[in-house]
C-alpha cells in the first residue's frame, strides 16, 4: 500500500507519518491542552525549549498548533528546519533573516522608521541590529506590530550533522548572542565608529521570540551549553506520548463523518492495550480481556502509529468501488497488526541487503525479550558500523532515544512493533535453518553423487582389471604353449638327436673311424642348431631366453660327450653313451614335467594379494619378481577392510593336489625375504566353479612378521 503524501483534506484527513502544517490544523486534534502550555511558555519569556522522545509530533504541534494561535498574537513564525551552509561565518543569522523577510512578506507586513545608520557587513550584524533597533518595528497594513517568532525545529541536527570543533562552536557564538542579547564582536567595532548607531540600538530590549524544539535524548548536549545560554534552561515545554482521551479527540474530531465513535473507541483501544505474541508472532489482545480498563485508560498512545494505523484503514476504505462511508474497523487485530507489521518492515526497505539483515538481526536479538517485550539498548554501546543506521530508523519513527537514570538507550516506539520484531526473528531463524537444512541435503546429495561416482569408477577400475586379467591370462596361456611347443620341439629334437648320435658313434667306435665321427659331431651340431633355431622361431618373443637357455644346455650335452670321445679310451664310447642317455632321460622328464604342470593348471599358477593397509602395497612389489620368476602370475593387489585381515600373514590354497604347488610358492616368499612361511589348506572348495585351479592368496600382515 503507497503512502499518500498530500495536504490533508476531508477525503484524507491524516498525512500518514507527515506532520501537519498550519494548512491542515482544522485535523490536527487532540493537542489542544499541549498547544496551550506551549503557548503559554513562549510568552512568558524570550526562549522557550520543548522536547520530547521522537514520534511524539513535535513538528506538528508547533506548525499547526502553535503557529496558527501566535499569528493571533501578532506573532510571525520563522520556521528553520535545517542551518545551510553552516561552515560560513555568520549562517544562522542569513538564513533567519532571509526567512523572516519571506514570511513577513507572505504576511504582508512591512518595517517601518527610519534605514539603518550604515549598512551591515555582515548578516548576523544586520539581523543583532534589526532585532535590537528602538525605531525600527514590524507591522501590519491595520498599524499592529508584530513580533518575529524564530523556531529552530530538530535542533538536535547540530549535533549530530555538524561535527564538533570550530564550525559547531562559531554557530553556537552566533546562537548565543541572539538568545542572551550579547552584542557581537563585530557589532561593538561598530559602535566605536559610529556614536548614531549607539543611539539606535536598545541593548536591553528583545525584539523577537525564540523556540528551539528537539529530541529528548539530545537533553545533556543542551544542559552542557548552559554556562553559555542560561535561557536554554529557564523555560522548558515537554511533549509527552498522547492519553486515550487526546487520541479519541484525535480519531474522531480529525476523522469527523469518516469515523463514528464506537469506530474510535476501537481503534483507541486498539493501540492502547497490550500486545500479545499469537502463534505466528501476530500481536492480540489477551483472552477475557475488557475493552477499556483502568490500566488502559493510562496507558500512552504514540501519535506515529495511530496516524499510520488511521491512515491504513482510510486508505482501504477509499479503495473500494464505490468509496465507504465510514472506515471498516472489523478484525482490527488482524488488519491493524498488518498495518503495524508493513511499516515494520518499510522502515528498512532503503538500506541494502547486507546493511538491512545487519540492522534487523541487532534490533530483533536487542530490542526484545524472549516473550516479545521491548527492551531499552544503551546507545554508548551501539557499534560504531551500526549507529548511522539506528539514526535513521530513529528518523523513520521505528525507535526513539530515551533518556533514563543509567543514561541514554533506544528501544522501540511501541510495543506492538516489539511483537513484530519477534516474528520477524522467528522467520529469519526458520529461514535461516532451511537454509542451513538446503544446504546439508545439497552437501549430503554431493557426497552420494560422489560416491556413486566412486562406485562407478571402482566398478569400472574393475571391470578395468578383470579385462587386462584376462587378457594376462590369456597372453600367459599363449606364452605357456610356445614355451612348451618350444620344449617339446627342443626335448624331441634332443632325443631324436641323441638316439641318432648314439647309435652313429658306436658304429664309428666300432670301426675304428675317428674321422667320420668328427664329421658326424660335426654335422650332428649343426642338425642341432637348426632344429633350436626352428624352435625359436616358433616361440614367442617372450620365451626367446628360455629357448636359448635350452639350446645351450643340449649344446653342452654335446660338448660333453665328444670331449669323451676325443680323450679316447676303450670305455670312452660306453661313458659318452651314458651322459648323453642320461640327458635324454632328464629332458624326458622336464617335458613330463611340464605337461603335467600344464595339464593341472591350465590358467597357469596364479596368486592374489591381500593387504588390509595401502602401505604395504610397496612389500608386494617387492615379492613379486621372486614368484614370477618361479613361475606364478602374480595379479592385481586387492586393498580389504582391515578389520577383514587375519591375525598374521597366511599363503592360502583350496586343493589338497595343490599342496606342493603351494609349498614352492612359500619357499619362493621365503627367499624373496618375507620369512619362513607355512601354507594353509582351506577346506571346501575343491570343486569350486568360483576358484580355478592353482589358485593361491596371500594374506599379507606386515604387523605380525
Amino acid at each position: 500500500m503507497a503512502e499518500r503524501a498530500t495536504v490533508p483534506d476531508a477525503e484524507h484527513p491524516w498525512p500518514w507519518l507527515e506532520p501537519f502544517d498550519e494548512h491542515s490544523q482544522q485535523f490536527f486534534n487532540g493537542r489542544d491542552d499541549d498547544v496551550a502550555v506551549l503557548r503559554r511558555c513562549v510568552a512568558a519569556a524570550p526562549v522557550t525549549v520543548l522536547y520530547g522522545k521522537s514520534g511524539l509530533g513535535k513538528t506538528s504541534l508547533l506548525r499547526a498548533g502553535l503557529f496558527p494561535r501566535a499569528r493571533k498574537e501578532s506573532m510571525l513564525p520563522v520556521l528553520l528546519r535545517r542551518i545551510e551552509r553552516a561552515g560560513e561565518p555568520g549562517a544562522l543569522s542569513m538564513q533567519l533573516l532571509r526567512l523572516l523577510e519571506e514570511a513577513a512578506q507572505a504576511q504582508q507586513l512591512t518595517w517601518h522608521g527610519p534605514p539603518p545608520v550604515h549598512p551591515a557587513a555582515t548578516s548576523a550584524e544586520a539581523l543583532w541590529e534589526l532585532l535590537h533597533d528602538r525605531e525600527r518595528t514590524l507591522q501590519g497594513a491595520d498599524g499592529r506590530r508584530w513580533t518575529p517568532l524564530f523556531v529552530l525545529d530538530q535542533f538536535e541536527e547540530v549535533f549530530t550533522l555538524l561535527p564538533a570543533g570550530a564550525t559547531r562552536d562559531a554557530l553556537l557564538v552566533e546562537l548565543g548572542n541572539l538568545l542572551e542579547n550579547r552584542v557581537p564582536a563585530a557589532v561593538e567595532v561598530r559602535l566605536d565608529a559610529l556614536d548614531e548607531l549607539v543611539d539606535r540600538l536598545d541593548f536591553d530590549r528583545h525584539g523577537c521570540r525564540f523556540v528551539v524544539s528537539l529530541r529528548e535524548d539530545f537533553l545533556p548536549e543542551i544542559d552542557a551549553l548552559s554556562s553559555r545560554m542560561p535561557r536554554l534552561q529557564a523555560n522548558r515545554c515537554r511533549l509527552r506520548a498522547m492519553t486515550r482521551v487526546q487520541a479519541l479527540q484525535a480519531v474522531q474530531h480529525t476523522g469527523g463523518r469518516l469515523v463514528s465513535a464506537d469506530a474510535a473507541r476501537q481503534i483507541v483501544d486498539f493501540l492502547a492495550r497490550p500486545a500479545v505474541a499469537g502463534p505466528a508472532g501476530s500481536s492480540a489482545q489477551a483472552p477475557g480481556a475488557p475493552a477499556a480498563t483502568l490500566q488502559e485508560e493510562e496507558r500512552s498512545i504514540e501519535p506515529a502509529l495511530l496516524s499510520l494505523l488511521c491512515a491504513s484503514l482510510n486508505a482501504e476504505r477509499l479503495a473500494r468501488q464505490p468509496p465507504a462511508a465510514t472506515l471498516d474497523v472489523r478484525d482490527l487485530e488482524g488488519r491493524g497488526s498488518r498495518v503495524i507489521e508493513q511499516f515494520y518492515d518499510r522502515a528498512f526497505d532503503s538500506f541494502a541487503p547486507a546493511r538491512r539483515a545487519a540492522l534487523a538481526d541487532w534490533l530483533e536479538r536487542e530490542l526484545i525479550t524472549a516473550s516479545g517485550t521491548r527492551r531499552p539498548f544503551p546507545r554508548r554501546d551501539i557499534a560504531g558500523a551500526l549507529r548511522a543506521d539506528v539514526d535513521a530508523l530513529v528518523g523513520r519513527r521505528l525507535l526513539r532515544y530515551q533518556s533514563g537514570e543509567a543514561g541514554e538507550h533506544v528501544e522501540l516506539v511501541h510495543d506492538r512493533l516489539a511483537v513484530v520484531a519477534q516474528a520477524r526473528a522467528q522467520l529469519r531463524r526458520q529461514a535461516a535453518e532451511a537454509q542451513l537444512r538446503a544446504e546439508r541435503e545439497r552437501d549430503l546429495a554431493s557426497r552420494r553423487l560422489l560416491e556413486e561416482e566412486k562406485r562407478a569408477a571402482e566398478l569400472q577400475r574393475r571391470r578395468d582389471a578383470e579385462r587386462a586379467e584376462w587378457e594376462s591370462e590369456r597372453a600367459d596361456r599363449i606364452a605357456r604353449e610356445a614355451k612348451q611347443r618350444v620344449r617339446a620341439l627342443s626335448i624331441g629334437g634332443a632325443v631324436v638327436f641323441l638316439l641318432l648320435l648314439a647309435l652313429g658313434l658306436a658304429v664309428t667306435i666300432n670301426l675304428q673311424e675317428r674321422q667320420r665321427a668328427e664329421v658326424a659331431r660335426s654335422q650332428a651340431a649343426n642338425e642341432a642348431q637348426r632344429a633350436a633355431a626352428d624352435a625359436l622361431q616358433q616361440a614367442t618373443r617372450s620365451q626367446l631366453a628360455e629357448a636359448q637357455k635350452e639350446r645351450d644346455r643340449h649344446a653342452k650335452v654335446l660338448a660333453d660327450a665328444v670331449d669323451i670321445l676325443r680323450k679316447g679310451g676303450q670305455a670312452a664310447p660306453a661313458s659318452a653313451l651314458r651322459v648323453l642317455q642320461g640327458a635324454s632321460e632328464e629332458l624326458r622328464e622336464v617335458s613330463r614335467e611340464a605337461q603335467a604342470q600344464a595339464e593341472q593348471c591350465p590358467s597357469g599358477r596364479r596368486l592374489y594379494p591381500q593387504v588390509g593397509d595401502r602401505l604395504d602395497l610397496a612389500l608386494v612389489d617387492r615379492l613379486a619378481p621372486a614368484l614370477r620368476r618361479d613361475g606364478f602370475i602374480v595379479l592385481q593387489t586387492e586393498v580389504v577392510d582391515a578389520r577383514k585381515m587375519p591375525q598374521r600373514t597366511q599363503l592360502r590354497y583350496f586343493r589338497e593336489a595343490e599342496a606342493d604347488i603351494a609349498a614352492a610358492a612359500a619357499a619362493s616368499l621365503g627367499r624373496a625375504g618375507l620369512g619362513k612361511l607355512q601354507p594353509l589348506y582351506v577346506k571346501g572348495q575343491e570343486t569350486s566353479d568360483a576358484l580355478r585351479p592353482c589358485h593361491f592368496e596371500l594374506w599379507l600382515v606386515t604387523g605380525q612378521r
